[in-house]
């Protein structure tokens, strides 16, 4: 079997670490040939592969050029399309199989104008329908899609920490840097304004501690919540970008990563603190009750900076066992397992057509 790749997602934070987890498994698997479609500089170490074939295409995830310059032609030469986002160009006439991590832009209204949240939804609809099956990284993204759109061929995947992550040796002595992180998007459900309300209220009744705080500088510079003007204690510190290397040594040195998210499709971060030793401090939404509830993570009220602020003054950490945290994150969130209920899903349906 061919199975043809989406991999323009590649080289990116989020989806670009869910598909090349999956397709380092997938390639070392060897079972089946592949496309790969996407820019061949970032796509160039899989040429190695004996079944693999790499193919050019730089256009735009989500533009209007997608729906019509796509190379369909060689991807409906294929067995089967895999796309780790649900925009599916138009134009393929293949079993399409999809990941969708989320739908919060149909849960949170408001992200995106009245036009573009019809135009995201009928993209939506028309992928999740074609789709033969589709994948999501949470029981809570399950349900919500299986809400709006009245389909039962959705599979929980989860998702998993990156290799490079893996990589990253234990340490029994684990020097902290007197400082919360946090780590994400600078977007309005992602609750920044509670962490900063909370902080400056811990602050206030005599909190010793540092906030930094990584994330893009324009996303939070054009921040519709203008947190920027919360900055009112210097004991908080923005980074803007940094590269990997130096986000696992901020992560690693961190007292505890605070996640005050009012929407998560899995909500990745606190992960990763976990498997690199840090404690993890999460807003006790649905879903990050569903993914960290069996882990040495401490909860606070969603949306409420008073409890927020309690918990930071009160802190200690766990000192928990980072072997056995680890060993239980590769057994429930394993890019080995992600890998094989795509692979089992999409083997099963073209043995069934």
């Amino acid at each position: 079997m061919k199975i043809a790749v989406d991999c323009r997602f590649l080289g990116k934070s989020g989806i670009g670490s869910y598909i090349e987890g999956v397709l380092d498994i997938l390639l070392k698997a060897n079972n089946h040939y592949y496309l790969l479609i996407g820019n061949l500089k970032i796509l160039e170490k899989y040429s190695l592969y004996s079944k693999c074939e790499v193919l050019e295409c730089n256009i735009i995830p989500y533009s209007i050029a997608e729906q019509f310059r796509f190379p369909t032609k060689e991807v409906n030469k294929c067995d089967a399309f895999f796309s780790p986002n649900w925009n599916v160009p138009r134009g393929i006439h293949i079993p399409k199989y999809l990941t969708i991590h989320d739908v919060i832009f149909l849960d949170e209204r408001g992200l995106t104008s009245t036009f573009g949240y019809y135009i995201r939804k009928m993209f939506l609809w028309h992928a999740v329908k074609s789709a033969k099956s589709i994948f999501t990284v949470s029981n809570f993204s399950k349900e919500r899609i299986r809400h709006y759109f009245h389909v039962d061929n959705v599979f929980v995947t989860y998702s998993s920490v990156s290799e490079d992550i893996h990589k990253i040796p234990l340490k029994g002595n684990r020097k902290k840097g007197n400082y919360f992180l946090y780590v994400g998007n600078i977007k309005r459900h992602k609750g920044l304004r509670i962490l900063l309300e909370g902080f400056n209220l811990a602050v206030n009744q005599g909190l010793n501690k540092k906030l930094i705080i990584v994330g893009e500088a324009d996303n939070f510079k054009s921040s519709e919540d203008n947190l920027a003007n919360m900055f009112t204690s210097d004991q908080i510190q923005f980074t803007g970008y940094v590269p990997n290397e130096k986000l696992y040594d901020y992560i690693m040195r961190a007292d505890a990563l605070v996640l005050p998210s009012r929407y998560e499709g899995f909500g990745l971060p606190p992960l990763e603190a976990l498997y690199l030793g840090t404690d993890v401090i999460l807003s006790d939404i649905p879903v990050l009750k569903e993914i960290y509830s069996n882990y040495p993570v401490t909860f606070f009220q969603c949306d409420d900076s008073s409890d927020l602020c309690n918990v930071i003054k009160s802190f200690k950490n766990s000192n928990f066992n980072i072997e056995d945290v680890r060993k239980m994150i590769d057994s429930q969130y394993s890019f080995i397992n992600i890998a094989n209920i795509i692979i089992s899903a999409i083997e099963e349906s073209n043995q069934i057509d």
